[in-house]
C-alpha cells in the first residue's frame, strides 16, 4: 500500500475503521507477527461491522418510507442473529440487505457499496471478497483448524492476510468522499418571507481522531441531534446510523465511537468502544431512551421475535 494512500486513510477514512488500522503503524505491529496479524483481522472485522451497519440503516430508511411489509431472506432468524452479531453475520446482513435494496431500486447514500462488496460479481455469493477471506482466516484459527504458535507461523499468516487488507482498503477509497458526523446543537433562523435556515454545530468522526470539531454548517433541513450521521459530500444525501454506531462520552470518561455489540434485550444492548472508551450497555447511556426506542424499532421492522440468542464466539 502506498504511503500517500496510508496518510489519506489516517486523515480521511471513517474513524471506526482507522481506530484499528492505525495500530499497524505502531512499533509493536510493524513487523510480521502475532500482534500485526491480530490488528489486520480487527481492521477487517471493523470494516465488516461498518458496512453491515450502513446497509441495515439503509434498509430501515427504505422500510419506514415505503411502509412495506418485509418478507425477505434478510428477516430469516433476524432477531436471533441481530441479538448476537458476529463478523460473519455482519457480512450476511450486508449481502442480504444490498440484495433487498437493489431489488426495490433504492438509491443508496453510498452508491459505490454494492460494487465494492460484491466486486462486480453475483449478489448470491460474497466468498471471493477480501472481507470474507479475512473472516475465513480468523475462523480457521478460532476453530483451531490452524494453530499458530511460533513466530514464523504468524509471519506466514501475515503474508496471507495483509494483501487481503490492502485490497480491502484500496477498494474502499470512495469512503474518503463521505463524512461521519454528529450534531451537538442546531440553531434555527427564520425571517419573514424566507425559508428557515438550520445552523448545525458539528463534529466529524474521521481519520485517527475520535471527534474533530468542524464548526458550523447551515442547511435547509435539520439533521438529527446526537446521532452519528453518514453524509455523501457529493449529493448531500445523509443516513442516520443510530442505534448501531453511536458517539458517547460515557459516565464522564473518555469519549469514543461505539459499535452495537449485541443484546439480550434493548435496555441491555452492549456497545463496544472503537479505541479507548469504556464499554457500556444501552440503559447506562446519556441517550438511553433514544437508543432503546430505536433498537425496539429495528426488531419490529425486520421480523417477529424468535428464539433466544445462541451463545456465539466471534
Amino acid at each position: 500500500m502506498r504511503e500517500q494512500y496510508k496518510r489519506q486513510i489516517l486523515s480521511g477514512f471513517p474513524y471506526p475503521v482507522v481506530a484499528y488500522f492505525m495500530k499497524l503503524g505502531t512499533d509493536e505491529c510493524l513487523d510480521p507477527g502475532m500482534l500485526r496479524y491480530k490488528y489486520i483481522l480487527h481492521t477487517g472485522e471493523a470494516m465488516s461491522r461498518l458496512l453491515g451497519i450502513i446497509v441495515l440503516c439503509e434498509c430501515r430508511e427504505y422500510l419506514e418510507r415505503s411502509e412495506a411489509t418485509l418478507h425477505d431472506e434478510l428477516t430469516t432468524e433476524f432477531v436471533r442473529k441481530f441479538k448476537a452479531p458476529t463478523w460473519g453475520r455482519w457480512i450476511e446482513f450486508t449481502r442480504k440487505g444490498l440484495k433487498l435494496l437493489a431489488r426495490n431500486h433504492v438509491e443508496l447514500t453510498m452508491p459505490e457499496l454494492s460494487n465494492y462488496f460484491f466486486k462486480g460479481g453475483s449478489p448470491e455469493d460474497a466468498s471471493d471478497t477480501p472481507l470474507f477471506k479475512l473472516l475465513k482466516l480468523r475462523n480457521d484459527m478460532a476453530h483451531e483448524r490452524t494453530k499458530p504458535v511460533h513466530h514464523t507461523e504468524f509471519e506466514y499468516l501475515c503474508s496471507l492476510a495483509y494483501p487481503l487488507l490492502k485490497e480491502m482498503m484500496e477498494g474502499a477509497s470512495f469512503m474518503l468522499d463521505y463524512q461521519f458526523t454528529s450534531v451537538s446543537k442546531v440553531v434555527v433562523e427564520k425571517k419573514r418571507k424566507t425559508a428557515p435556515a438550520f445552523t448545525h454545530h458539528m463534529n466529524h468522526h474521521i481519520g485517527n481522531s475520535i471527534s474533530i470539531p468542524s464548526g458550523r454548517e447551515t442547511l435547509n433541513s435539520i439533521l438529527d441531534i446526537g446521532s452519528v450521521i453518514l453524509i455523501n459530500n457529493k449529493t448531500g444525501k445523509f443516513l442516520n446510523l443510530d442505534p448501531l454506531l453511536v458517539y458517547e462520552k460515557h459516565d464522564q470518561k473518555l469519549e469514543d465511537v461505539f459499535f452495537y455489540g449485541g443484546m439480550s434485550s434493548p435496555d441491555k444492548a452492549e456497545y463496544v468502544a472503537c479505541h479507548h472508551g469504556k464499554n457500556f450497555v444501552s440503559s447506562e447511556a446519556g441517550r438511553s431512551d433514544e437508543l432503546i426506542e430505536e433498537l425496539n424499532l429495528m426488531l419490529d421492522l425486520f421480523g417477529p421475535q424468535d428464539s433466544a440468542p445462541e451463545v456465539v464466539n466471534g
